[in-house]
């Protein structure tokens, strides 16, 4: 009988923990291609000791036949602010997300929509493929010098 008046205890206690946080999500509706997305997510009463550990955010992108995965991060030491960041390849392309927030008893998955934009920027710097010495613009592959 004693232990079963600690179980009800421990399970009660386990709901009103997770009853007492709260979290929302800021996703932004574009982005142009080769920029960051910034994924914010606000949480209230946090339940975790250790945020940078203790908390996993993952995220996956669709668009097409092409997938990624990101992994997000806590951004503050009191669990209330995480981050995920993304930056789509494909301009003018919609991206399926889903992101999923888990720990500690902590389980919810957000999903929605995002657009890519076509923009002027040349993309990221990369090793040329055909020249591994080299570096290119991903975006355009023109050539990049690095003067300095």
């Amino acid at each position: 009988m004693k232990k079963m008046i600690t179980l009800l205890l421990s399970l009660l206690l386990i709901n009103r923990i997770s009853a007492q946080y709260e979290i929302k999500l800021e996703a932004p509706e574009s982005v142009p291609q080769f920029g960051i997305a910034e994924f914010v997510f606000n949480v209230q009463g946090c339940p975790v000791k250790n945020p940078f550990t203790d908390i996993e955010i993952e995220g996956t992108f669709i668009s097409g036949n092409r997938r990624q995965v990101i992994k997000g991060f806590a951004d503050s030491k009191d669990g209330s602010v995480f981050r995920l960041r993304f930056s789509p390849e494909s301009s003018d392309a919609i991206y399926d997300f889903e992101i999923s927030f888990t720990g500690a008893g902590i389980s919810k998955k957000f999903t929605g929509l995002i657009k890519s934009t076509s923009t002027r920027n040349q993309g990221p710097v990369v090793v040329d493929p055909s020249n591994p010495k080299h570096f290119i613009y991903k975006g355009t592959g023109k050539p990049f010098y690095h003067l300095g």
